[in-house]
């Protein structure tokens, strides 16, 4: 659905809702976050810290750190 490289970190976007992250210079991947309000329309990662910002299907907006998975407002 949609691909982010942030610094050395490709951050995608399948089509159920769910983040991961992938090295640019690897085929290893980790799940992030799972969103589970349906999917993801848009994603925006800070480039200085470990903080992004989205858009989900249903309008509902989420600040959270996807190193810690804590989300800081919805």
């Amino acid at each position: 659905m949609n691909m982010i490289l942030a610094g050395s970190q490709w951050y995608i976007q399948d089509g159920k809702g769910k983040i991961f992250s992938m090295g640019k210079d690897s085929d290893i991947y980790n799940e992030v976050y799972n969103f589970q309000e349906g999917s993801v329309k848009d994603i925006v990662a800070s480039p200085s810290h470990n903080f992004a910002a989205s858009i989900g299907q249903n309008g509902m907006v989420k600040v959270w750190d996807y190193v810690k998975k804590n989300v800081f407002s919805q």
